[in-house]
């Protein structure tokens, strides 16, 4: 801004050695807007100068020295002190009971005989630049007056940012889950005092909205839906405008990402082991963050034998499918899903193990088979499915009569000796179980175990072969051995 000084000079024709009194009227051209003229009376003495005292004038604002024709910044309702010294030149004492002003405001007074103040609060003076002059005058002392420039602008403010309740002023970024409600807060206070603002107006702005926040215990906030903003980057601006203040603000980024759903079995397991030939029952929960259930959604199975929906028949969030006759193996089921636009699922593998049914079936005793009591025999057995080891037990007439083996490998075969214990029977079974679940158990059939021969009381074993002669036979066998040595003799010297 170009100011413009008017300087006024009088000529003053000197009759005589008395003082001669002046009213002037000063028009301060920085001052003039339209028709409102300002203007004030400067009243001065003009007197012989060669008689006056000589002096000077200092000048300190807020306690720095300045001079003439300075300028000093300040903000609205700051205060500045004015003090000036009115010195006698030739010895440096102050002149005490002089008239200094402020130039068409107010007169300064005179503190401790040894300085003239006054203080100044900057609301009383315009936004901008302001012209300020001094003047200083007492009889017999040379008058003095010294000019300053006052720059007036709004006061500097602090803007400190809550997400949450977390300051992110110096890193106003943040992710938020969409549907969640994010809290946005605001302190604006004065710059050099610290103090709360009052009656500021706070706004959002951004992606097509504007959002006024509400003043509360000293502090400005909102509750924003992030439903209303959609998946993505978003960019705002929060602007804080006061009175006497200077605008302030933050950019604000959100970035608003889907609801991670989870997928997960009924149970919690991640693991089904069935039987071949079974029905498998797949039921599926989809959850939110916050453990609810997420209903309405397409729910997709994958497997070896195709794939096909899981669907939601209590509309509770449980959805279920049936997966009929399964075969034997080992399986990955993947679970997808898809609830619109606001989630996100990460998909979920089962485990489905098909398992052979557990059986036993018993071979060897048959109904045709006689065993020999003190004779060994062999039991055997075929079976289905995983098993480790199995019991062996003896029954007769379906009376436990004793266990065989307690634990023997599943190898299908042990070697048992009949011991001389048992008594004759017809109605004996082998019975084999599986250790880890006697449900897994077979019967062989009803068989006998029967003493080795029955001689009459009084009798002797046989000492021949019946029908033949024992003598004879011997000398056969004799003449047969001397045939094979003597042919073999032949052979060799041939």
């Amino acid at each position: 801004m170009k100011i413009k000084k008017l300087t006024l000079i009088i000529s003053i024709l000197i009759i005589s050695y008395l003082p001669l009194f002046l009213s002037i009227s000063v028009w301060d051209t920085t001052k003039i807007s339209g028709n409102n003229q300002v203007h004030s009376n400067l009243e001065l003495t003009v007197t012989d100068n060669l008689n006056l005292t000589d002096t000077k004038l200092l000048l300190f604002l807020n306690g720095i020295p300045r001079n003439d024709g300075d300028t000093i910044k300040v903000e609205i309702d700051d205060v500045i002190n004015v003090t000036v010294f009115f010195r006698d030149l030739e010895n440096g004492t102050h002149i005490p009971n002089a008239t200094v002003q402020l130039v068409g405001r107010a007169n300064l007074s005179e503190t401790n005989n040894q300085y003239y103040n006054i203080t100044i609060n900057t609301k009383d003076l315009e936004k901008g630049i302001t012209i300020l002059t001094i003047f200083a005058e007492k009889e017999n002392y040379q008058p003095q007056s010294i000019q300053f420039f006052v720059i007036v602008v709004e006061r500097e403010s602090q803007l400190e940012l809550f997400l949450d309740g977390v300051n992110m002023t110096l890193d106003p970024v943040i992710e938020v889950t969409i549907g969640t409600i994010l809290n946005i807060t605001v302190r604006f206070t004065d710059n050099q005092t610290g103090l709360h603002i009052p009656d500021a107006l706070i706004q959002l702005i951004g992606e097509a909205i504007i959002v006024n926040f509400t003043e509360n215990s000293n502090q400005y906030s909102i509750n924003l839906n992030t439903t209303i903003l959609m998946i993505g980057v978003k960019l705002f601006t929060i602007i804080a405008h006061a009175p006497d203040y200077s605008i302030n603000n933050i950019n604000l980024r959100i970035t608003v990402n889907r609801i991670i759903g989870t997928i997960n079995r009924d149970d919690g397991g991640s693991q089904i082991e069935v039987y071949a030939g079974e029905d498998v029952l797949l039921k599926i929960i989809l959850k939110d963050p916050q453990n609810n259930t997420i209903k309405s959604a397409t729910v997709v199975y994958n497997w070896a034998y195709g794939q096909g929906l899981i669907f939601d028949p209590e509309n509770d969030g449980i959805y279920e499918a049936d997966l009929v006759n399964v075969p034997s193996g080992t399986y990955i089921i993947t679970i997808t899903a898809f609830a619109g636009d606001h989630y996100d699922f990460e998909s979920y593998e089962i485990t489905l193990i098909v398992m052979v049914a557990k059986s036993l079936t018993i071979i060897s005793p048959d109904a045709s088979s006689s065993w020999e009591i003190n004779s060994t025999q062999y039991i055997y057995w075929n079976s289905t499915g995983s098993m480790s080891n199995v019991r062996i037990e003896l029954y007769n007439n379906g009376v436990f009569v004793m266990e065989i083996i307690s634990s023997n490998p599943n190898n299908g075969e042990f070697y048992w000796f009949v011991s001389s214990e048992l008594v004759e029977s017809k109605n004996y079974r082998i019975k084999i179980i599986y250790v880890s679940d006697s449900s897994v158990f077979d019967y062989s059939d009803h068989f006998e175990i029967k003493h080795s021969h029955h001689f009459p009381q009084g009798t002797s074993l046989p000492t021949g072969i019946p029908g033949y002669d024992i003598t004879l036979l011997l000398g056969i066998i004799g003449i047969i051995g001397v045939y094979l040595i003597r042919k073999k003799l032949i052979a060799k010297s041939i």
